[in-house]
């Protein structure tokens, strides 16, 4: 039987306490306040005329995620102890996405750049998730691909409260200028 580094993967992953994000970036800073969803969330395409209909629906599956998945903290009482303060935390209204720079085309679909040779896709992107009222996250990649990554990112921020309040407990989440990190052969 053949091993290499990438069977101890999950292994690795254990010692990584921060948060339950897979795969685990490269660059992550997280606070301790907790933020809530608005109930009027929305995800907004900055800057990305004729955004692709695989993109669009991207989105749409992560708001349906958001919306509708109850995942509750890995700790003992999953949270519980979080009801009180969720009374008073800010509320995130709007994650904004956008690319780095635009191109003079039209912009690819995720499906063109997930296509492309591994040694010619661009990934990277830079995720901020605020602990402020100020209402904005962000997603800046260089590709249709790293917007559609990171969304995923995004989605495992948040957790359910037992009343149907989606919040993350490390705010502010910072993520800069990551990429993948590992390519198991």
């Amino acid at each position: 039987m053949k091993l290499n580094w990438c069977t101890f993967l999950p292994v690795f992953s254990l010692w990584h306490s921060a948060l339950a994000i897979w795969p685990i970036p490269r660059t992550l800073q997280t606070g301790t306040a907790l933020l809530k969803l608005s109930p009027n969330f929305r995800i907004e395409v900055n800057g990305i005329p004729h955004s692709p209909q695989d993109l669009l629906e991207a989105i749409s599956r992560t708001n349906t995620r958001l919306q509708s998945d109850k995942l509750e903290r890995l700790v003992v009482g999953r949270g519980s102890s979080d009801q009180a303060k969720l009374v008073n935390a800010p509320s995130l209204a709007k994650l904004t996405l956008s690319l780095t720079s635009p191109t003079a085309g039209p912009v690819q679909s995720i499906l063109e750049e997930a296509t492309k040779a591994v040694g010619s896709r661009s990934e990277s992107y830079s995720l901020i998730v605020p602990n402020s009222n100020s209402g904005v996250a962000t997603i800046v990649s260089n590709s249709t691909l790293g917007l559609f990554r990171w969304l995923t990112t995004f989605e495992q921020l948040w957790y359910d409260d037992f009343s149907g309040t989606t919040y993350t407990y490390q705010a502010p989440v910072i993520i800069s200028n990551d990429s993948p990190a590992y390519v198991c052969v």
